[in-house]
This record gives structure tokens, C-alpha cells and sequence, in this order.
């Protein structure tokens, strides 16, 4: 339970969650699926390509973020959200207004990444 969290506070931090998502579910419903015209030069072509490579990866990012939104706000129905998975410990408010969907404190966060990079620094001196 996110005793530390008052009802204000998760209220302030829900409606933070259903906008981000209201926004990106909107982005979402007007991107353009037709294909690109054809014809042009081939600087024509590596631009459109360009363009459509970019929206890729903004739609990649926008479903990951989704995910994670909705993933948040579950954890607010459950009563688990603003606890960190890793420690156990109450993740503060300040840092949940900045990241609404953050599942570790810094702390945690700060040894997940460094046991990332001592992973892929062990990987890379792995011979092929």
C-alpha cells in the first residue's frame, strides 16, 4: 500500500498519468497510415523514408510509454504504486511528479543501470 502518498497526492498524479496518456492515445489516432506517394527523385524517396523511419520510432516510443501509463495507474487501483519494485522503499512524490511512472527510487534505479553496464561491458569483452 502507498501509505506515504496522500489521497491529494495520488489524485494529482493519476490525473497527470490519464492526461499523458489522452495526449499520446490522441497522436495516436492521427497517424497517418496510407503509404507515401510515390514518384520524386531519389531525394524525394530518402526524405519519405526518412520521415516514415522517424514515425516509427515515435510510435515505438509512444506504445512503450502507454504501456508503462497504464501499467502506472494499475498500480494506483492496486494500491502499489510508489513503492520500488527493487527495494521495497517509498518512491518520494517529488520524483513521481517528475516521472509519473517510475517503479524505482533513484537509488535502485542508479544500481540497475550500473549492473546494465557491468553486464554489456563483460558482454563486449567476451570473444566472438
Amino acid at each position: 500500500m502507498s501509505d506515504h502518498l496522500d489521497a491529494d497526492q495520488l489524485a494529482r498524479l493519476r490525473a497527470l498519468l490519464v492526461e499523458e496518456g489522452r495526449r499520446l492515445r490522441a497522436r495516436a489516432d492521427a497517424w497517418n497510415d496510407d503509404a507515401p506517394p510515390p514518384g520524386g527523385d531519389s531525394q524525394d524517396r530518402a526524405a519519405r523514408e526518412a520521415g516514415a523511419r522517424d514515425e516509427r520510432t515515435t510510435r515505438s516510443h509512444d506504445l512503450r510509454r502507454l504501456v508503462d501509463i497504464d501499467a502506472a495507474l494499475a498500480r494506483i487501483d492496486a494500491g502499489s504504486y510508489g513503492i520500488c519494485e527493487e527495494s521495497g522503499e517509498p518512491i518520494p512524490f517529488a520524483r513521481l511528479l517528475l516521472e509519473p511512472t517510475t517503479r524505482h527510487t533513484v537509488e535502485a534505479q542508479e544500481e540497475l543501470e550500473a549492473a546494465l553496464r557491468r553486464e554489456q561491458s563483460e558482454a563486449d569483452e567476451q570473444p566472438y
